[in-house]
């Protein structure tokens, strides 16, 4: 099966008209504590759905974001982080200033730091996603249009009530913390170096996410799809946090 990555819209003149206006407005970008915001770590509910993290390193974030039929994120930009949404279940449309992209399932697609952007789930069934980002800091967030009264608000500031399994040290992985499977394990997560995608993994690699340093440093976000030909995309000692689909 053949996915498609799409190239998001570089910054415009747009996008910093917008973004001076909500500063000049007095909305301002918090820093995430690493050691305190632990909250962040379970399920956050959304009104358009629910996301929680599934990976977390010094450099790179990575959540899994689950979006109703017929709603809609905020419209909002990062100035700080790049961003890469895989779109794992579900019809998307991605909407920035002037431009949209329609993604299904399998396709991602890539969000300079800085560019205002929204998702819709236009499909049948709830749009399941990954957001990849980096550098981490989940509240470097400026929102504007939205539709559930957020413009200008920060990030939420409360966990949800629904259980999930715990986040855990990963010893391959220094100063990261991850889980093993999401809310209702229909996706499974794991580490995994290029050269034993294929041979050390319980369920179907579906992606595979890039955690080399190299990549982060350069906030450079590699994303590999798994279910098409990607024979030589794969560094062999390049770990790699592996995105797998629950068959049973």
């Amino acid at each position: 099966m053949k996915h498609k990555r799409v190239f998001g819209e570089q910054v415009s003149d747009d996008d910093i008209l917008v973004f001076s206006k909500e500063i000049a407005d007095g909305q301002t970008i918090k820093l995430e504590d690493f050691s305190n915001d632990v909250y962040l770590d379970e399920v956050i509910d959304k009104p358009w759905g629910f996301e929680h993290r599934v990976y977390a390193d010094l450099l790179l974030d990575v959540w899994r974001l689950s979006v109703t039929t017929g709603q809609s994120t905020s419209m909002h930009c990062h100035p700080r982080k790049e961003t890469v949404l895989i779109c794992l279940q579900g019809d998307i449309r991605v909407n920035f200033i002037r431009s949209s992209h329609l993604l299904k399932q399998g396709d991602f697609i890539s969000i300079p730091k800085g560019v205002f952007h929204s998702t819709d789930s236009i499909g049948e069934s709830t749009a399941e996603l990954i957001e990849v980002e980096t550098p981490r800091n989940k509240f470097d967030l400026v929102r504007t249009k939205d539709k559930y009264g957020r413009q200008g608000q920060f990030y939420e500031k409360t966990k949800s009530l629904q259980p999930i399994c715990p986040m855990s040290s990963d010893s391959l992985q220094p100063h990261a913390k991850m889980r093993s499977s999401d809310l209702h394990g229909d996706f499974y997560f794991s580490i995994a170096p290029g050269h034993g995608i294929n041979t050390e993994l319980q369920f179907n690699p579906e992606f595979a996410i890039s955690l080399a340093l190299e990549d982060a440093i350069k906030q450079k976000i590699e994303v590999i799809s798994l279910t098409s030909d990607f024979s030589g995309q794969l560094g062999n000692q390049t770990p790699y946090l592996v995105v797998s689909r629950n068959q049973t």
